[in-house]
């Protein structure tokens, strides 16, 4: 009897891994990953000063106010994100 087919990626499943045994997989595959919060920072948009302290992205904000001068503004979903 041919393995099932994930139709996700064409590959045929394996029933021993789904049933919870040990197997020695012909391609290694990563199962977990983890992610550590990350700090975001962006500037404000009259101003200028940098305001940090965001642990997930703020993309999509509305009235966001800057700590320095007051101002409130919003982060549009399609602001772009800069990985440094």
């Amino acid at each position: 009897m041919p393995s099932p087919i994930d139709t996700m990626t064409a590959r045929p499943i394996d029933t021993e891994a789904s049933a919870g045994k040990a197997i020695t997989p012909s391609r290694l595959c990563v199962m977990h990953v983890r992610v550590e919060p990350a700090q975001v920072w962006f500037d404000c948009p009259r101003c200028g000063v940098e305001l940090e302290g965001y642990y997930s992205d703020p993309r999509g904000q509305t009235d966001v106010a800057c700590e320095d001068c007051g101002t409130v503004f919003d982060i549009p979903s399609s602001a772009s994100l800069v990985i440094t």
